[in-house]
C-alpha cells in the first residue's frame, strides 16, 4: 500500500509542477536577493552618512549652545536691570532655535543627508524657521536696546 502511495503521488500532476515551481522561484530569489544586496549597501552608505552628520550636527549644536550660555551669562545683570525698571522683555526664544536661526548652513547639510531632494530641503527649512526667525530677531533687537538703555543708565 505504501509503494502504491508513493507511486500515485509521484504520478501526480502537482509533482510534476512542483520542479518548474521551485526552478522559476530560485531564478526570482536570487535577482531579488541581488538587488536587495545592492539596496543593503546603498543603505550602510547612507546610514554611514546619516550617522556622520548627525554627529558632527550635534557637535556644533554644543558649541552653540555654550557660546549663548556665555553670552546669556553676560546679559544676565541688563535683564534684571530690565525686570526692575519694568521693561517688557519678549519671551526667550530655545536654543535650538537660536542655533537654527543663526546658522542655518547646519540644517542644510542634515537635511542633504536625510532628504536628498533638494526643493523638499528647501521647502521644510523655509517653513520650518520662518516662525522662528521673527521670534529670535524679535527677541535679539528687544536685548539690544535694553543692553543700550542699561549702558546709557550706568556707564
Amino acid at each position: 500500500m505504501e509503494f502504491k502511495l508513493r507511486t500515485n503521488f509521484l504520478s501526480s500532476k502537482l509533482f510534476k509542477v512542483i520542479p518548474k515551481l521551485i526552478r522559476i522561484s530560485f531564478i526570482n530569489t536570487e535577482q531579488y536577493i541581488n538587488k536587495s544586496n545592492l539596496f543593503m549597501k546603498l543603505l550602510i552608505y547612507w546610514l554611514y552618512a546619516a550617522i556622520v552628520s548627525g554627529i558632527w550636527f550635534f557637535w556644533r549644536y554644543r558649541i552653540y549652545e555654550n557660546e549663548f550660555l556665555i553670552i546669556d551669562d553676560a546679559l544676565k545683570d541688563c535683564v534684571n536691570w530690565g525686570k526692575r525698571n519694568g521693561y517688557l522683555l519678549p519671551e526667550k526664544p530655545s536654543y535650538f532655535q537660536f542655533f537654527l536661526v543663526e546658522r542655518p548652513w547646519n540644517i542644510l547639510i542634515l537635511n542633504f543627508t536625510f532628504l536628498p531632494l533638494f526643493l523638499i530641503n528647501l521647502v521644510v527649512i523655509l517653513l520650518l524657521i520662518s516662525p522662528w526667525e521673527r521670534k529670535v530677531m524679535r527677541y535679539k533687537r528687544a536685548m539690544k536696546n535694553l543692553k543700550d538703555k542699561w549702558e546709557k543708565e550706568y556707564f
